[in-house]
């Protein structure tokens, strides 16, 4: 069965169209990032996040405290 010349336009075109969308994004898919903000790999992997709330300026106490969890959540007035 002999393809029509429109057929065969409009085949070489979307060929054309989809290799050229390819060359012309060079960035990798946004799944393969690396995530750096380790709250949000975990809520992503169906994992649970752990926060504490710090009131007060309390260097030290921060320091101390923010080893044990996920992410800080400062209450202050400012």
């Amino acid at each position: 069965m002999k393809r029509s010349f429109a057929a065969a336009v409009l085949a070489c075109s979307v060929t054309t169209i989809a290799q050229l969308t390819i060359a012309q994004n060079p960035l990798p898919p946004a799944s393969k990032a690396p995530l750096y903000n380790t709250a949000k790999a975990k809520l992503l992997s169906g994992q649970q996040v752990f926060s504490f709330t710090q009131s007060k300026m309390d260097i030290e106490g921060y320091c101390e405290t923010a080893k044990h969890y996920d992410f800080t959540w400062f209450e202050m007035q400012h």
